[in-house]
């Protein structure tokens, strides 16, 4: 995982994206887009105590914390086969009453 906090920490200190893409190794593109969001939100360091790592990354990457469209297609066909599978059960739809008896 990227480390966003050490990439600000870093920068504010004074160091050269290159150095800090070392330090944290990570791509000095990656270094550079985590520096030109955080101009674009605002972000400086310090940050607030409150702001945790995963919340960082979703004010910085909001894209990232969706889920993939695979984890998305897996998720909505497990679903699926968990419907067809109770629509096909004795006890579909009936009341547990019922169904314990």
């Amino acid at each position: 995982m990227t480390k966003y906090r050490d990439i600000l920490r870093l920068s504010s200190m004074g160091l050269s994206q290159r150095s800090i893409a070392s330090s944290c190794q990570c791509s000095r593109n990656t270094v550079s887009e985590v520096l030109n969001r955080a101009s674009e939100k605002e972000l400086t360091w310090p940050l607030p105590e409150d702001v945790a790592d995963a919340d960082l990354q979703y004010l910085l990457f909001p894209e990232k914390a969706q889920v993939s469209s695979r984890k998305s297609r897996m998720w909505n066909t497990s679903i699926g086969n968990w419907r067809k599978a109770a629509s096909r059960s004795a006890c579909s739809g009936a009341s547990i009453a019922r169904c314990a008896g």
